[in-house]
């Protein structure tokens, strides 16, 4: 859509510019952003587990993938959450990639699948790439590539 500016007195176009709309949505790198100043409870982290053991993975696994000891891991399920930024940070990405996944995908069930199957366009199984930001990351804009029809 385009804005134009005439001049009152000849009516001629003077200048026209684009009208852009600016907008954050919370699942946007800003709303992890602003989620980052949250201290997490005990029931957030018990139903981030939950919504990670629906997806076929086991304490251990989790633990690796959040790089904690799996005595960590438990604590961190039964009182309150405590880990470090960067791990809080991996732990928050990891729950919009899920969501992102399920969304994509209809079910948690076809988002499981996927994610233990070798994916052509990552070179790997995408569960593979969780254990790093940037692997989680890749993983999204796979799913975002997928959502959008864009396969190669």
């Amino acid at each position: 859509m385009s804005k134009t500016y005439k001049n009152k007195e000849s009516k001629k176009e003077i200048i026209s510019e684009s009208t852009v709309s600016y907008g954050i949505e919370s699942t946007t790198n800003w709303g992890i952003i602003n989620i980052l100043d949250t201290v997490f409870d005990a029931s957030y982290f018990n139903n981030l587990w939950q919504k990670v053991s629906n997806l076929g993975f086991n304490k251990t696994q989790y633990s690796e993938i959040l790089n904690i000891n799996p005595r960590t891991l438990d604590r961190n399920l039964k009182n309150k959450y405590t880990l470090d930024i960067d791990k809080s940070e991996k732990a928050l990405r990891l729950d919009y990639l899920i969501n992102h996944g399920i969304d994509t995908f209809g079910s948690n069930k076809q988002f499981s699948l996927w994610i233990n199957e070798y994916s052509i366009a990552l070179g790997k199984k995408p569960k593979e790439l969780f254990n790093t930001i940037t692997g989680i990351e890749i993983v999204d804009e796979e799913l975002t590539r997928i959502e959008y029809g864009v396969f190669a």
